[in-house]
Formats: C-alpha cells, structure tokens, sequence
C-alpha cells in the first residue's frame, strides 16, 4: 500500500448553543454559576430536562467522587462544573461489571458527556480534579436520543454521527461466527483509532463471542478505504481501547489491539486471521484518513489446537539436518521479545543436549520476513533464551548461544501477522569447547584465496576449538580457524572481514592476526594484529614479500561464535612506492596549483574512502610545528579531499583526513605534528571524482594555531 497522508484527529464534543455554555462566552462572568446557568438554559432549549439531584463536593487535586445512577434505557448527558479553583475536570461514566462506557477530558474546568443506553442499568458516574481543587458540582439531563425535530440537538461525534448508540462501544452490534453481516460506517461516530488506520473516518463496532480457542477470519469488502482491527475492550480506561477524550490528538489503542489490517490486497478489502482464546471482543470496522462508506464484514472460524496442545506436539528436530516446513496454515500462538513480538503463525520444535553445547539455528524463509526464538519451557514467554529477527537478510535469522543440558524449544516465526510460508529451520550443536573443524589449527589451515574478484571466504567459529593465541585480543575459551596465504609477489596483504553475524557483533568483534609462521613461533613471527570492533571497516595489512603466511581469526571474547567472511588482497606496493618518490616538495607560504587525474592508486579513511585520481606532495618538518593545509577546487562540480599520513605507502600512518571544510569545494587539516617528512594527498570525495585545485600549506610554532580540525563523518556517493 502506498504511504497515505495520516492526520491527528480532533474531537468536538460540543455543539451549538452548549458550545458557547461551556467555554462561558457570554457577557456573565467566567464564574462556575455563570457556566452552569448558560449551559442549564442551553440544554433546556434543546428539549433536554434537568433529572435527580445536583450533586456538589469540595476536591482536592486528583480527589474525585462518585455519583450512583440508575438509568432507563435513553440518552443521558452529565455536566460537571469547577469553582475557580478547578482548572481540569475528567468525567466518567462505568457500567456495573466497571467498565468505562463514556468519558471526556477536555483539559477545561468543565466536562459534559452524554451516553445512551440501551436498557435498564446502574450506573456511577465519577467527576474528577485533574487540575487543581476547589467545589465541583454535577447534574444529569435526559433527551435528545436522536438528531432533528422538535427543536432538539443532541451532543455529537467529530463527525455529526450521535456519540454512543447502535454501533459503537457503548452498544456494540452483534455478530457471529458463521455470519455476515452489512452497514455503514457514515452511520457511526468517530471515537476510535488503530494502529493502521489513523484518521477522522467514523467507524461502527461489534461484538464477538468466540466459544472456544480458535481460528477466527474476519473479511470485510467496502466502498472506501477502509480497516477492520481487533479489541480485547471497547471501553475506556489504561491499557485498553479509549474513545475520543475530547479536542487533541486522538488515543490509540495501545496494548488492548489485538490485529489490525488495512488493505488486502487492494484498499477496498481488508482481512484477519487470528487465533483467539475463549471470550468476548470486539471487532471494528473503520475507514483510513476519512473515508467512509457501506461495507459488508464476514466472520467465521474453525477450531485450533491449544498452547499446550502445540507444545505438546512439537516434533524433535534432527540436529545438524534441515528441516523443512510451512507457516501458511498454521495460527499464532506464541509471541516473542523480539520481531515486534513475531505476531505471524510459527512451527514449534524440540531438541535436546545431553551436556552443555554451543547452539546454532539457522531460519531460511525465502518468501516472507520470519523470526526465530528458543525458549527453556515452551509455554513460557519468560523463559526465551535467544531470538533473532534479521542476520543476513529479511529472509534469514540465526541464533547463537552457549546452553546447559536439558529440553529446549526452537520457533519459527514471522515478524508481522501476515508473515508466512515455507521455510528451513536447521539446528547444530557443539561441545562447549569445540569439537574440532578444518581450519582449526596450522597443520590444516583452510586456504584464502587472494584477488580483487575473489569472493570472500566463508567462516564459522560454531564447532571450532580454542588452539592459537593471538597478541592484540582473545584470550581463553575464544575459538578460532587459521587461513593459509600463498605470496607470490611483493605487496602489501590486506585482510577484510565484510561481514559478522549479530552474535560476534553483539560479543566484541573479532580479533585478526598475519604471521609468517604458525605454531608456537606466531608470537614471535606476528606481522600485524588488530581487534575489529562491529562496524569496523578497517583491514588488517602488512607488506609482505614472497611465501607462506597464516591469517588467524579469533573471538574477542570468551564463549563467542558465530558466522563470518573474510576477504585477502594483494596491493601492488611498488607502484605506490614509485608514486611516493614522486611526490613533489611543499614550500610553506607558497600557492600550488595542480589537476588531479589518471589512475587510483591510494585510498583515505574518509571521503568515501577516496577511490579517486590523486597527487602526492612531500612535506617535512624539522621540529614540532603547527600546520594548515588547505585545498580548494577551482572547477564546479569536483568535490576535493586532502589526508596526510607519516609513512606514504602504509594506510595505517594516516594522521588527519577531510572532506569538506567550507562547502564540498574546500577541505582544510589544522593541527600540531611532530617532526618528520609527510605525505600530502589532494584526492577526490568517492570514485571518479577529479578536476583543477589550488592547495596552501602553512607551518608555524606548535601551539600557536587553532585547535585541531574534526574529521567529518564520510559521505555515502
């Protein structure tokens, strides 16, 4: 469905004549009386007529008291009136079970509600101080049960539609399963909102007893835009479904929404499946924005298994096999914590561990967005140990986790109601200390392919042991997997890890390591190790010169595993040595002029990485200085960037990096450096961007220029 303009609704519950009694816009004074004389002369030439007593008590804030009522079938409209004192008074009408059936609170020193009955009941009708204290009084009036004639005008929805009634929570049409039933939703009042279906559209209510635990399908076919949603209460009150308070936004139904559905496929249908336990709701049909209309609603329903029923009959699952499986005609039992609650029809497993493993389950749902969960006890949503919504794509979800022995439940889920379909489901378990996988010591390092085309290497830590230990992180009790690298030329060896699945990411990262001999020499032949934390794009380098190396991957932290794809390159170091000897001498003070072009040859941390033409220039420092650099294009349309790095063929010498300074025409580096010779880079922001600049170097005593410039967060091309 297209996004549509959604507008907060307002409500009026005033009309005419009552309108001006309430907000006292007559020449009398702004005093509780005067309001209460208008609105007392205001009913009455409505055709309303005062009934029973006028109640007055003296509140404090957030005091309130309570009138029993016993009502004939009709309409009834209370009026509650605040003294000086009362700037905000809540009035509410309950049934005899305590449900609320009507309730305003317009924020105003004054409330009126009106609520028609539709037989012979008790009610009690409580005023309440919001705001402030003083003397509150209240009456009740009775007429106006319809629009027109003989002068009278009842209190009205936003929509002109009579507040209460035939339809609307107060009294609920009937519907059952089996049947379907036709109406109007012009005919109702606009008094509820869903969560799919804001807007000022009237809507008209039923009600539905739904005898025992079952499947329930309720299809609707309208003239508009319209939506149909399910309610555990009609009525107001926290937690539950609440009408319309007065003018302001308009509530939602917040936890008591039960399933809500817009379009079906088109605009003009609309259609829920929902399993529902024994009882009693209410199902609404309403229209989105405005739009209102006839419609017909058909409701039936076919019985389910219980929770318990489905737990009970949850298959075990064959570990380390797939296992396939379909959601489409399953129901909705179970919830989660995460896949916001994973309210699709799931599949429920069992397995087993006869000691503590590391557990791996993977969900493939190649037509829908599904979810994954484990519980200890089936029926238990406190007893979730894990969940998972998206780890590679929409269409996978894995968790990992370290379990004890014992009885386990795996779901498969979908994040949303209508989320179903065919899916693989495939759980793995492992001793808690690794059983062992190729790879996972020297003697039988798995080899890396090195090349710029070369697709990324699979990995997974699940079953593998802790044999090495690297420098820079890890430790006891984390598994790795050894890559053996085969150098046939010089160049600097770049080691990538595109991608860590939440489990690692959640867990610290992983920690990389590049010797040239394994086994018990790594310590002492470690050429370069660096921790890579989630989000670190950064690769682990050294310059390398013909041989045998070994790249060890290993868990930042104990107990940690999980999916991974590691990635080698092998950079021509030679022509960038060959691009740094021409580099060309910087003279403080001095302008130069230049047009970057030809081949990218160097990368940056920033501008997009910098994967564009570029020219080197040398600077050095005889002492600690402060320094300024300043490039500016001179040409529209060429987005410059300019880093400086100690060593000019070594990345990880990079010292500053800026895009844009002044507008993407103007980059500039300020900061104290130590003494040394640098290399200047005059880049472009991402590929393919180069053209004519000027670029301006200035040195002074360190300590004596501004502070030092931020790098810019890097731009996405």
């Amino acid at each position: 469905m297209n996004p549509k303009t959604q507008r907060a609704t307002r409500g009026a519950l005033y009309v005419g004549a009552l309108s001006c009694a309430l907000v006292a816009c007559t020449a009398a004074p702004n005093s509780a009386y005067s309001r209460m004389t208008a609105a007392h002369n205001a009913l009455t030439t409505q055709g309303l007529a005062q009934v029973g007593p006028v109640s007055t008590s003296s509140l404090a804030e957030g005091q309130s008291f309570r009138v029993p009522s016993d009502l004939d079938a009709g309409c009834y409209t209370f009026m509650a009136f605040g003294a000086d004192g009362i700037r905000d008074i809540e009035l509410t009408v309950v049934n005899a079970q305590g449900q609320s059936v009507a309730q305003e609170n317009a924020h105003e020193p004054q409330a009126g509600v009106r609520f028609c009955p539709s037989s012979r009941g008790r009610f009690q009708v409580t005023a309440r101080a919001a705001q402030g204290g003083g003397m509150v009084t209240l009456s009740t009036w009775r007429g106006g049960a319809t629009g027109g004639g003989d002068g009278q005008r009842p209190i009205t929805g936003s929509n002109g539609a009579v507040a209460g009634g035939p339809g609307s929570c107060s009294e609920p049409l009937a519907i059952e399963l089996g049947q379907t039933v036709s109406g109007d939703t012009t005919q109702g009042s606009s008094r509820l909102r869903a969560s799919c279906a804001a807007g000022e559209a009237p809507e008209i209510v039923y009600r539905l007893r739904v005898p025992r635990r079952m499947l329930v399908t309720l299809a609707s076919e309208q003239e508009f835009d319209g939506a149909i949603y399910i309610l555990r209460n009609c009525a107001g009150g926290a937690g539950q479904a609440r009408q319309r308070p007065g003018p302001g936004p308009m509530p939602t139904q917040g936890g008591n929404e039960i399933a809500c559905n817009d379009d079906d496929q088109q605009i003009r249908r609309s259609r829920i499946v929902q399993a529902l336990d024994p009882g009693e709701y209410f199902v609404v049909v309403d229209g989105f924005g405005n739009d209102g209309g006839p419609f017909t609603l058909a409701a039936t329903g076919q019985d389910v298994p219980s929770v318990d029923e489905l737990c009970q009959q949850a298959p075990t699952i064959t570990m380390g096999q797939p296992t396939q499986g379909d959601t489409s005609r399953e129901v909705d039992g179970f919830q989660a914590s995460c896949a916001s609650h994973a309210p699709g029809p799931e599949r429920v497993f069992r397995f087993d561990l006869q000691q503590e493993s590391r557990v791996q389950a993977t969900l493939e749902t190649p037509n829908f967005d599904g979810a994954l969960y484990i519980r200890r006890a089936c029926a238990q949503a406190n007893s979730e140990i894990a969940c998972n919504d998206d780890t590679d794509s929409q269409r996978q979800a894995r968790v990992n986790a370290v379990l004890p022995a014992g009885a386990y439940y795996v779901f498969a889920d979908g994040f949303s109601a209508g989320a179903s379909g065919p899916f693989t489901l495939q759980v793995d378990a492992a001793p808690a200390a690794g059983s062992g996988v190729t790879g996972d010591t020297c003697a039988d390092a798995q080899p890396l392919t090195i090349g710029a085309g070369a697709t990324p290497t699979q990995g997974n830590l699940h079953a593998a042991r802790d044999d090495v230990q690297t420098p820079c992180g890890g430790g006891a009790d984390t598994p790795d997997l050894v890559y053996r690298v085969d150098v046939r030329t010089r160049g600097r060896l770049k080691v990538s890890f595109p991608y860590m699945d939440d489990s690692l990411r959640e867990n610290g990262g992983l920690v990389a390591q590049v010797v040239r001999g394994c086994g018990s020499t790594a310590a002492n032949n470690s050429l370069a190790c660096r921790a890579l934390e989630p989000g670190d794009s950064s690769n682990v380098e050294a310059v390398v010169t013909p041989g045998t190396y070994y790249v060890i991957v290993d868990a930042a932290r104990a107990r940690a595993f999980g999916r991974f794809t590691i990635n080698a390159q092998l950079e021509d170091v030679a022509a960038m040595e060959a691009a740094c000897r021409r580099a060309v001498a910087l003279t403080p003070g001095r302008v130069v002029s230049g047009t970057t072009s030809g081949n990218d040859v160097f990368h940056a941390s920033c501008a997009g990485d910098a994967r564009s033409p570029e020219n080197l220039y040398r600077l050095v420092l005889r002492r600690r200085s402060h320094v300024r650099l300043e490039v500016t294009s001179t040409q529209g349309g060429y987005d410059p960037a300019i880093y400086l790095r100690a060593n000019c063929a070594d990345p990880t010498t990079e010292r500053a990096c800026v895009d844009d300074t002044n507008g993407t025409t103007n980059a500039v580096i300020e900061d104290d450096f130590d003494a040394g010779t640098y290399t200047v880079f005059v880049d472009g922001f991402s590929a393919g961007n180069a053209g004519p600049y000027t670029l301006r170097a200035d040195v002074s005593a360190a300590g004596a220029g501004a502070t030092a410039t931020p790098r810019p967060t890097p731009r996405r091309p």
